[in-house]
């Protein structure tokens, strides 16, 4: 798999095209809900771990198309699939299969955030070893999520520590790019989760575990969010690039945590993180 992202840390993201920006519009307006199929792809106990596949309309042939694959915030306590579904159906309508994924939470499972990281990372590897029965490339694999979600993309690429022993071993989580929202990067005491990872906060904390060759990396982020430190992306994508890897913060000046979702507001940063998105796919080569 190659991560390599050939555009400059400068690239005019925060610059959204009118066009493109319209559309979106038009398109949340217009919108009908779209029916995903529901698959099993992982039973622990009694426990059936589902995910919801959302396949680019009018795509009938088996052909292969770019994938985000979507987890849900809620500090991994709660929360459900459905968080990303707008996001979902919007990508589907671009042309990239979407996928929103269950995981155990602690609300449900009574688990702890080392259950949810063997979950994501067993969702991206059932993804890609059914690539072919989704019409999905296993190489344009894209892991995206939100806060605690964020978190749980992020250790799809880097915390390989967790993984069970019922865990493919020949088939690798790690997705060739990633686009977070507000996620958490730090999971220790300088950032958010140290209380629910207690001994393990270095090993499930991403800004510890950068490593050269993490895939290219969008990220938004609110600067007054009260959850997760704005400051902790900053640090985050500083040691990215000092590894030498792709990261950009598209920063929301005064925004808080979860402002990037459909319902808050008037919507309208809902609709740049999907314009700013859509122009990262491009730039990846996805669309």
């Amino acid at each position: 798999m190659t991560h390599k992202l050939s555009i400059s840390y400068s690239f005019p993201i925060r610059t959204l095209s009118l066009a493109l920006f319209l559309a979106c519009l038009l398109a949340s307006f217009k919108a009908v809900a779209q029916v995903p199929r529901t698959y099993i792809y992982k039973t622990v106990d009694t426990v059936a771990l589902s995910l919801d596949v959302y396949i680019p309309k009018g795509q009938v042939s088996k052909s292969q198309n770019p994938a985000i694959v979507f987890f849900f915030g809620g500090g991994w306590v709660g929360g459900n699939r459905a968080h990303f579904q707008p996001q979902a159906e919007f990508f589907s309508k671009r042309g990239l299969v979407c996928i929103t994924v269950s995981y155990r939470i602690r609300s449900l499972h009574g688990t702890s955030p080392i259950e949810a990281i063997q979950d994501a990372r067993d969702a991206m590897r059932w993804v890609r070893a059914h690539a072919y029965e989704l019409q999905v490339d296993p190489n344009k694999l894209i892991a995206s999520g939100g806060s605690a979600g964020g978190h749980l993309a992020l250790a799809t690429a880097l915390i390989p520590y967790f993984d069970s022993a019922t865990s493919p071993p020949t088939t690798s989580p790690i997705p060739n790019a990633l686009i977070l929202f507000n996620p958490v990067v730090n999971t220790t005491s300088r950032g958010y989760g140290v209380e629910k990872v207690g001994k393990d906060s270095l090993l499930t904390s991403p800004y510890h575990q950068i490593v050269k060759g993490v895939p290219p990396t969008l990220i938004f982020h609110g600067t007054s969010d009260q959850v997760v430190p704005y400051q902790n992306v900053l640090d985050f994508q500083a040691r990215m690039r000092a590894m030498g890897n792709y990261c950009y913060v598209s920063s929301f000046e005064g925004k808080t945590h979860g402002f990037f979702n459909k319902n808050r507001g008037d919507g309208l940063d809902y609709l740049k993180t999907l314009v700013r998105s859509d122009k990262f796919i491009r730039l990846l080569g996805y669309l």
